[in-house]
């Protein structure tokens, strides 16, 4: 068993994908059946006093080290290539002529067979046309000489029998084989991949809470600095930075909590976001904002963005949307439509006329890039207030 593992080994490399390992341990493997086969038709044939392919069969044995040299210097394709090129030559030559009568054409079906199941990949999906082509060639040339019966041997009645017994027998026996090493890799493959992904995911779980934790260090440290500066002017832009920062940690804090690193409650975010923001304006007395949202799941490099977007819309509401003999009311709204997503943001201030003038430069370049990531589609408008849409 160690001399198997060893020899299955061979040619598997350290910057191969999972999949291309496993593809090295098939066709070794698969090798060896028919090294196996080759080398019992060897000292079996001359026994039923059939000596015409002796040198084909010695051929073939005699290849199966360089296929697994192949296999292990040159590249698995190379290795299979070679497998399936010689191969089909052996099989095409005792095919002839052993004739029709005598079942050597059920090789055939477990070939085809190991083809469909080593380059069954989207990766090598060119390879089994390539390599089926060179079956179908292989088939018409045994038909031809068949139909016209050009080089069959005359095999006595009695030695017929037993090639034909012994053809079904080994062709059952490659094919059961070939199926036990396909699916015993398979399912190392498959153990492998779900080791992989189970610490792939503690991983990613365990960046996700370094990140956070680093976030809020950076917002604690803001808050700091914000309390202990005497100037309204650098506190609110610790704010803004703060505000900033939070809105991207926030997400990363949903994600290790609901460990799940590929998509997030995106409405839910936005209620605990708006929260926090309104917080921390002090304001809850002269704002008020509404939240309607869909049940809908983001992709962390969507959610970052709308986060961060929302943050800015909020922020730069309560500092330019404020009348002073009316409370200022924010409505946040997320939905779908027609298979896309749409964030409106609305206030119900004096509106205005000039964005850039009116936004600070940094909130609308920041706006501006994060829509271009998303590849989103967004707009302001004056109805009653400002009216900001996005759709992504």
């Amino acid at each position: 068993m160690q001399f198997l593992e060893k020899f299955k080994g061979v040619g598997t490399k350290p910057n191969y994908e999972i999949w291309e390992n496993n593809l090295v341990r098939k066709i070794n493997l698969i090798t060896l059946i028919g090294f196996f086969n080759v080398t019992i038709s060897f000292f079996l044939f001359p026994a039923l006093n059939i000596h015409s392919f002796q040198n084909v069969m010695l051929l073939g044995i005699i290849t199966t080290p360089i296929i697994i040299f192949l296999n292990s210097t040159r590249g698995y394709l190379y290795g299979a290539y070679g497998f399936y090129i010689i191969g089909m030559i052996m099989m095409t030559v005792i095919a002839i002529q052993l004739g029709s009568e005598s079942y050597f054409i059920n090789f055939y079906f477990p070939m085809t067979l190991s083809v469909i199941h080593l380059f069954g990949r989207k990766e090598t999906l060119s390879h089994i046309f390539v390599i089926l082509f060179l079956f179908l060639v292989s088939t018409i040339i045994v038909v031809y000489y068949y139909s016209n019966d050009l080089y069959v041997l005359k095999i006595e009645k009695d030695n017929l029998f037993k090639v034909k017994i012994f053809n079904i027998i080994l062709s059952l026996f490659s094919g059961i084989m070939e199926i036990i090493i396909i699916t015993t890799e398979s399912i190392k493959h498959e153990k492998t991949i779900t080791k992989m992904l189970k610490e792939k995911d503690v991983l990613v779980a365990e960046v996700f809470h370094r990140v956070k934790n680093n976030m809020n260090i950076v917002t604690s440290l803001l808050n700091l600095k914000k309390e202990n500066s005497n100037s309204e002017e650098v506190k609110n832009a610790i704010e803004e930075c703060r505000n900033r920062v939070f809105s991207m940690a926030l997400v990363h804090q949903k994600v290790f909590t609901k460990n799940n690193s590929s998509v997030l409650n995106f409405s839910t975010y936005i209620k605990d976001l708006v929260g926090e923001i309104t917080s921390s304006m002090g304001n809850k007395d002269f704002s008020e904002i509404n939240i309607n949202t869909e049940e809908i799941e983001l992709p962390l490099n969507y959610a970052i963005p709308c986060g961060l977007i929302l943050n800015e819309l909020i922020t730069n509401a309560n500092k330019h949307a404020k009348i002073p003999s009316q409370k200022l009311i924010i409505a946040v709204s997320l939905f779908s439509e027609n298979g896309k997503r749409k964030l409106i943001v609305t206030d119900n201030g004096p509106g205005i006329q000039d964005i850039k003038t009116n936004f600070d430069s940094l909130g609308m370049e920041l706006i501006d890039s994060l829509c271009q990531q998303i590849d989103g589609k967004y707009s302001f408008e004056n109805k009653k207030g400002l009216h900001f849409t996005l759709e992504f």
